[in-house]
């Protein structure tokens, strides 16, 4: 046990000043004053000028400077690299740099250290791998990360946390903890060195996965001299990691779900599948052990083999190490299962969005197929975008099609721009892409039936994806599932709204008609008019739609061709339009967007070419929409007649009226919709 004494002499190289009160015993550090709930603890307090100059970045949140000033419960010690409030009475030692007083600490407290230590890397089953290990070695005290705090500073502070000598330490470490910035494998100096796995992730700061290989083998480095490394022989740049090892160490251990060669130290020898969980059985020195793991995951056995190669080395109990795996359960959002029920319909859910690589969607869709059989309700994929891939990312996300072509799912929704080709790529499947996470949050829940499965997957970052499975289980508790409005079903309720200007009748609330077609058209009338072009012969391209009628080589005035998109005009004259007005897909695209943005539509109003309704590109607009382009249009729109008209399955559009304006969607014909709204017309309109 050190005491706060201990603490000054550690530190006294670089203490400006220093008051100790009384001298009180301290096993443990923290940062955050929040977290300090024991006089034990000492609280390291960083400034806000040494943090700007360690991350180059302001500290977020509140200092605990300001804390301080205020904090009620007696502080046993304060390290400090600033002068503390002038109402604090407890001990304190003010330093010149408090990550040079955390270092300081961390380096004498691991040389101290004299128990196992094992670091955990790897771009995909490092936290699960870790959390594994806690598992096995229940009754024991265990140092470890709090959840996945694995980047520089949560590890140089649990290398500080040493102090309370843990009878074993399990350090989760990020790329981010081994790049350039500095090796804090050198600092935590472990006697295990394991390696989970290489894969696409980080290919924004990163050349390619062999580049991450090499910085991830830089945990080898730290190794004790008696130190083991313990790697997975089937990940990708397996020769640079067992390179890397051999150059700080002779003992190295190797796993596989085969038996790949001589070196192998672990290998499976079966795998079986139930519901919910896997009976394995694994080979080593030729010794036979069998062990369930309550988890669907390939990912999740190859952690198993490099926990028990941990063991092994660790020279604990295997039998009873191994017995406890089926007690393992890992982070939230890792492959988590959740059974929800709602009026005796049971619907399951694998949530894996706790964050995702290529391997890790790969692993997520490979456990969903194998759970998939279980089930006799409908199956459903949904996914958002792998982020931090980099100018890479498209290319990695394509890798998911034949995974997806052959899947289990009989439906599946993607949202992100980064599947939007990995959607139209897949083939004889129900898949679609989206650009709103709300509507497909919408469409999930009319596709959910009892005894459904359902897999969400995404990254924790840069999409919004994450939201579907926060809100997922509350509306399905809400009985928001298998509705009739199932945009599948290609079935839309007419909806029409008259609003008269400058009455109580001109009300947004009102305007909540939706359809499952687009804008495309009426889009491109407003755009195109804006333009003021010339009057030309147009001839007609080749087109996908291109009938009888509308041939390629057919020739029509410019002028009217943009007529024609406001009075239901054919695809192919709406597809020759944007080949007219748009240099690029890539351009429609991105003044669609900044015409979405600068008048606030539905982002799902405008999605491909002609504004028709397909299966694999979710349109939908609503009738605030209609709303929001008669307001701002209204002289463009109805310049020549009082009528504007589009859709293909379905009539959707406006009528001016003397004094306002009729709204209508989804109508199956201009007699249905005429014959409900004709008392709104006066004797003049009617003539038009």
């Amino acid at each position: 046990m050190y005491t706060t004494y201990d603490i000054a002499d550690i530190l006294e190289p670089i203490i400006v000043q220093k008051s100790i009160c009384v001298d009180i015993k301290i096993n443990d550090f923290e940062i955050n004053v929040n977290k300090v709930n024991n006089i034990t603890t000492s609280l390291i307090n960083i400034s806000e000028r040494s943090w700007l100059e360690w991350f180059n970045y302001k500290k977020v949140g509140q200092s605990n400077f300001n804390a301080l000033a205020t904090y009620k419960h007696k502080l046993g010690l304060v390290i400090s690299d600033e002068i503390l409030p002038e109402n604090y009475k407890g001990n304190y030692i003010i330093v010149n740099n408090a990550f040079a007083a955390m270092e300081i600490l961390a380096k004498y407290f691991r040389a101290k250290y004299k128990n196992p230590l094992v670091a955990i890397t790897g771009s995909f089953g490092k936290s699960s791998t870790r959390i594994m290990l806690e598992t096995v070695l229940k009754g024991y005290n265990v140092l470890h990360n709090i959840g996945n705090a694995n980047m520089r500073i949560p590890i140089l502070l649990n290398t500080c946390k040493l102090i309370r000598n843990p009878d074993f330490a399990l350090f989760e470490v990020s790329l981010n903890a081994l790049n350039n910035r500095g090796n804090m494998s050198e600092l935590i100096r472990p006697d295990i060195a394991i390696i989970t796995g290489i894969g696409e992730a980080h290919l924004s700061t990163m050349s390619g996965t062999e580049e991450i290989a090499k910085f991830k083998s830089r945990i080898f480095e730290g190794l004790t001299s008696s130190g083991i490394a313990i790697i997975n022989q089937d990940t990708l740049h397996y020769d640079i990691l067992f390179k890397k090892a051999l150059k700080h160490t002779k003992y190295i251990r190797s796993y596989s779900l085969e038996n790949k060669s001589c070196d192998t130290t672990i290998f499976t020898k079966s795998i079986q599948v139930s519901k919910g969980q896997m009976f394995i059985s694994v080979l080593y020195e030729k010794e036979r052990f069998d062990y369930i793991l309550n988890s669907l995951s390939k990912g999740m056995i190859y952690n198993s083999l490099a926990v028990i190669l941990t063991i092994i080395e660790l020279k604990l109990d295997l039998k009873k190490s191994i017995n406890n795996l089926k007690f393992f359960k890992p982070l939230p959002k890792v492959l988590e299962m959740k059974e929800l029920t709602y009026q005796n319909n049971k619907y399951t859910l694998i949530d894996d969005t706790h964050n995702a690589s290529l391997p890790a969607m790969i692993n997520a869709i490979e456990s969903f197929n194998n759970q998939s059989r279980y089930y006799s309700g409908v199956k459903i994929i949904a996914l958002g975008k792998i982020n931090d891939l980099g100018e890479e990312s498209n290319k990695l996300h394509e890798k998911l099609v034949p995974l997806l072509t052959e899947s289990q799912a009989d439906y599946i929704l993607c949202l992100d721009e980064e599947l939007r080709t990995v959607v139209n790529k897949v083939k004889g499947k129900k898949i679609t892409w989206y650009t709103s996470h709300e509507l497909l949050l919408d469409d999930l829940c009319s596709l959910l039936t009892n005894d459904s499965l359902t897999l969400l997957k995404s990254s924790v970052t840069g999409t919004e994806f994450p939201k579907i499975a926060q809100r997922l289980p509350s509306k399905i508790l809400g009985g928001f599932t298998n509705n009739e409005l199932s945009y599948f079903q290609k079935y839309q309720i007419p909806s029409l709204n008259i609003i008269i200007e400058n009455t109580s009748f001109e009300s947004k609330a009102l305007l909540k008609g939706k359809s499952i077609e687009g804008l495309s058209s009426i889009f491109y009338y407003i755009y195109a008019k804006s333009l003021s072009l010339k009057n030309r012969e147009v001839k007609l391209k080749k087109w996908p739609t291109n009938n009888s009628v509308y041939v390629e080589g057919m020739t029509i005035m410019l002028h009217d061709l943009i007529e024609c998109m406001i009075d239901k005009p054919h695809p192919s004259l709406v597809y020759q339009l944007a080949n007219e007005i748009f240099k690029s897909e890539f351009e429609r695209r991105k003044i669609i967007e900044g015409f979405i943005r600068k008048y606030h539509l539905s982002s799902s109003a405008i999605i491909n070419v002609t504004g028709r309704h397909r299966i694999k590109e979710r349109h939908q607009f609503s009738q605030n929409d209609l709303y929001i382009l008669y307001k701002e249009f209204n002289d463009t729109l109805f310049d020549k007649k009082n009528m504007v008209l589009f859709g293909y399955d379905s009539f959707h559009g406006m009528i001016k009226l003397n004094n306002g304006v009729i709204l209508f969607n989804s109508f199956n014909s201009m007699n249905e919709l005429l014959s409900k709204v004709s008392g709104y017309f006066t004797d003049s309109e009617n003539k038009n």
